[in-house]
């Protein structure tokens, strides 16, 4: 019988050599010489794994369909009993990288084995008998820290300077921009001279300046530096601007002072949700592109223009993704090879990358369960989605608004978001904060029976998404309802890891089991696996 060998690559910085080393392992009751041909070549792997580790990798979370999440990482346990790895507590391990495989006796390494993770580690734990190495989330890391990159100084000497005082707006978080927003409220940088500041780095145009809701300013000269713009004598009604570079930002003055707050309809560059978080996490957090996949199927998927505005208050990576993400139905996690995974929840279809018969199925971990999609109204199929669009990042209402104020402004500003909604038998307008329902189209070509009819708590699903088009909110409105307004299945499954190895996230399996109309061959998306290299056993949970 031919024999698994799972192997443990783990390099670190040993200050003995001042650089990098790897290391080479087994599990503890196998043992492993690679062959002169392999990579490193005639190399002992020490059998010292005695758990070859967990490790989860998730679309949103466990049990979950939807909204922020990340892989909740792992551990890998080495037998230290003898201290023969003591070693190591001297070696610079975090944010090193550790990589698992799995082959068979005499398969040429590494190229014939299979990657089963490729990880970043977190600083290990030792004790007496253990070294622990764990493993952290790539993503969750990326999602933690601050998205914004400079913050103001406060060292203005009025007139001159755009980095405020420290009276006003010092220590504030310079703004971060993509795409095209309505009613931004810009920052004041400069009180002497009536600059605001639109963005840290470049923006397209200034569509529009508001003050107090009314466009009445003029558009004055566009120049080519910021210190042009600061040098110039702007006319009384009118604004100058310069749109910037990613060295010092983007700038609007007014020729006289305003009565009350400053708004902006403005673009930046990039407004795909898609080419947003990947500029996202290489710009910002310093990943390679090569180690990003899927923006162009997701581009593919949805290409609906999109903007986000950061503000001045701290605002995570993670919360700007994921605000993004949700406008599509997107999420971000990890592949096996430590490559970062973009893309959108999508019903399955297509060539299944594996069948799962009962051969495969191993219920040492458990038995199959149907979950509980711990979503919020979505335990059950939605009768009703809403989907956001429009955006004002400044709500003014009443007296806040001059005279001045179209009604159309008047009504844009009041609400932060507009909803487009779907449901059975039509489209709808959800009128902001009111919640009251409007049909477009004909009267009574609503079936709001037919969901709710076999499922009575059926819910709602609404999304406050970044749209700046109502007919892409349709759109994915209509695509949601879809996805989650008929009865669907949310499984956990063990099977043997030999056949699941090279599975990732988002991939199709299909299932041939004889319960639940399983047996004539079902479709499942991956959504969630859970790895147990030392028993060998994958928990799949799979959407279909």
């Amino acid at each position: 019988m031919t024999e698994t060998v799972t192997t443990l690559e783990l390099t670190g910085f040993d200050e003995a050599v001042t650089g990098l080393v790897t290391k080479y392992f087994t599990r503890r009751d196998r043992s492993l010489i690679s062959g002169g041909s392999d990579t490193p070549a005639k190399t002992p792997f020490e059998p010292r794994m005695a758990n070859a580790g967990t490790f989860d990798l998730f679309m949103f979370g466990n049990a979950r369909l939807g909204g922020a999440g990340a892989s909740e990482g792992g551990a890998v346990v080495l037998d230290n009993h003898d201290g023969g790895l003591d070693y190591l507590r001297g070696w610079g391990l975090d944010g090193r990288t550790m990589t698992l495989r799995r082959g068979t006796r005499g398969q040429s390494y590494p190229s014939a084995y299979t990657t089963l993770l490729k990880g970043t580690m977190l600083a290990p734990h030792f004790s007496m008998t253990d070294v622990t190495l764990r493993i952290r989330s790539r993503v969750a890391e990326v999602l933690n820290q601050t998205l914004q990159r400079d913050r103001y100084q406060g060292d203005n000497v009025l007139p001159d300077g755009v980095e405020g005082t420290e009276d006003d707006i010092k220590g504030l978080y310079k703004p971060e921009f993509w795409g095209k927003r309505l009613q931004i409220p810009v920052v004041l940088v400069n009180t002497s001279k009536n600059t605001y500041q639109v963005s840290r780095g470049v923006v397209i145009s200034i569509d529009e300046v508001y003050v107090q809701g009314a466009a009445t300013w003029t558009p004055g000269t566009q120049h080519s530096t910021l210190a042009a713009l600061q040098a110039a004598t702007v006319a009384s009604g009118e604004y100058d601007y310069y749109l910037g570079d990613d060295a010092d930002g983007s700038y609007l003055r007014l020729g006289s002072d305003p009565t009350g707050a400053v708004t902006v309809d403005a673009t930046a560059p990039l407004n795909t949700v898609a080419d947003i978080v990947d500029n996202i996490l290489q710009s910002f957090a310093g990943i390679a592109s090569a180690e990003i996949e899927g923006k162009a199927a997701l581009n593919t998927a949805n290409s609906a223009p999109v903007g986000c505005w950061s503000g001045t208050g701290q605002v995570t990576m993670g919360e700007a993704i994921f605000e993004l993400l949700d406008t599509i139905g997107g999420f971000l996690t990890e592949k096996r090879n430590g490559n970062f995974l973009m893309g959108r929840l999508e019903a399955p279809s297509g060539t299944p990358a594996l069948t799962i018969t009962q051969t495969y199925v191993d219920e040492t971990a458990g038995p199959p369960e149907i979950v509980t999609n711990s979503d919020i109204a979505r335990e059950v199929p939605v009768y009703r989605v809403g989907v956001g669009y429009k955006k004002v990042y400044q709500v003014q209402t009443g007296g806040e608004l001059a005279g001045a104020a179209t009604q159309a402004t008047r009504a844009l500003v009041g609400e932060e978001l507009r909803y487009s909604v779907y449901q059975d038998g039509g489209v709808l307008l959800l009128e902001g904060g009111a919640g009251e329902l409007l049909l477009e189209g004909g009267a009574g070509s609503l079936l709001l029976e037919d969901v709710r009819s076999k499922h009575p708590l059926a819910g709602e699903l609404i999304v406050p998404a970044l749209y700046d088009d109502e007919t892409d909110a349709q759109a994915e409105a209509l695509r949601l309802f879809q996805l989650h307004g008929v009865d669907r299945e949310l499984v956990n499954l063990p099977v043997v890891n030999r056949v699941t190895g090279s599975l990732n996230i988002n991939d199709v399996v299909e299932v041939q089991l004889d319960r639940y109309n399983w047996g004539g061959g079902k479709l499942f998306r991956v959504v969630g696996i859970s790895e147990d290299f030392n028993s060998e056993v994958t928990v799949l949970q799979l959407f279909g």
